[in-house]
């Protein structure tokens, strides 16, 4: 056991020289937490740099490595700072890919001239919504959506979306002033009671009067057709969604695999 900081003892499977020498591409990562996993960016970047960077004191950073909620700035200043993608962090894996993948109206190929707001992490999975924690982040546009003065990004969470070619921490461009169509994948708000404001992605199933259907997938784990590892598969499952809840509803125009970038 390699013990990085209190309690963050990583498993016998992971050696010192694992950490020294990352390869993100490496399954094993996935058999540790995204505390630990944050810890190891963290040793990368310095205790006392990322503190001074991100505003968090040395103590806040290490409270993230015990199991405390990460918010989108902090995590992004790290895995910008580490090199490492979010997306390893928050899954343990990461894609070897670095291009776009256009959604509805767009092409891989548009330039970006415009940045606009990370709102924060957007669930992808059936286990909750994720809060929006305002994230001081921005990341530029595609030119396809750069005249929409409302357009925004935030960083997938979970595994409900990779049937549809998103992954753990994507960063996903959001038009609200794209038509919005049956089938779209599309980044809903909603208020909650407390007042605040949670976000998840999803595939619009249906229009309903006074609701929206929205389509994701299960875990693999909880999946009842990925016994066969070799031949995995995720079972659909429906939400729906009353229109008076929801604060906004946007099209995701753009998947980009390494938000680390920005």
């Amino acid at each position: 056991m390699i013990k990085l900081h209190g309690n963050n003892d990583l498993p016998d499977e992971i050696s010192r020289e694992d950490v020294e020498n990352l390869d993100i591409y490496d399954q094993k990562w996935s058999l540790v937490s995204i505390s630990q996993r944050f810890w190891v960016a963290l040793l990368r970047v310095g205790v006392k740099r990322a503190s001074e960077v991100t505003g968090k004191s040395t103590k806040q950073l290490a409270r993230y490595t015990k199991g405390t909620e990460i918010g989108a700035s902090t995590l992004l200043s790290i895995a910008g700072m580490s090199n490492i993608p979010v997306g390893w962090i928050l899954e343990g894996v990461a894609s070897k890919a670095g291009f776009d993948i256009p959604n509805k109206g767009a092409h891989a190929s548009d330039g970006v001239t415009k940045n606009a707001p990370v709102l924060g992490l957007a669930s992808c999975g059936s286990d909750g919504w994720a809060r929006m924690d305002g994230s001081k982040f921005r990341a530029e546009l595609p030119k396809s959506i750069q005249n929409d003065p409302d357009a925004f990004a935030v960083i997938s969470r979970g595994e409900s979306m990779q049937p549809f070619g998103i992954y753990e921490g994507f960063l996903c461009y959001c038009s609200p002033a794209t038509e919005l169509l049956i089938g779209d994948i599309v980044c809903v708000e909603r208020k909650e009671d407390d007042g605040e404001i949670s976000l998840t992605i999803k595939k619009l199933g249906m229009i309903a009067h006074g609701a929206y259907e929205i389509i994701g997938y299960m875990p693999l784990k909880e999946s009842l057709s990925s016994a066969s590892h070799g031949n995995q598969s995720q079972e659909l499952f429906w939400e729906t969604v009353n229109k008076n809840d929801i604060e906004r509803i946007s099209v995701v125009t753009h998947i980009h695999t390494r938000p680390s970038a920005y």
